[in-house]
């Protein structure tokens, strides 16, 4: 998992833990959390689409 902000500079990294989940602290301003699986499985959700 990683945080990135809109230049695309890594602001966190992470990984899920057993039940499945990935906590952070929420950075200022616009960011994009991705979830990278491997080819053709990238999950990408923008600051806006996540609640505090």
């Amino acid at each position: 998992m990683r945080v990135v902000d809109p230049a695309n500079q890594v602001l966190i990294e992470g990984v899920i833990d057993e039940t499945g989940e990935f906590t952070f602290d929420r950075p200022q301003g616009e960011f994009t959390v991705i979830f990278d699986a491997g080819p053709n499985h990238i999950v990408q959700e923008k600051s806006q689409t996540i609640t505090p």
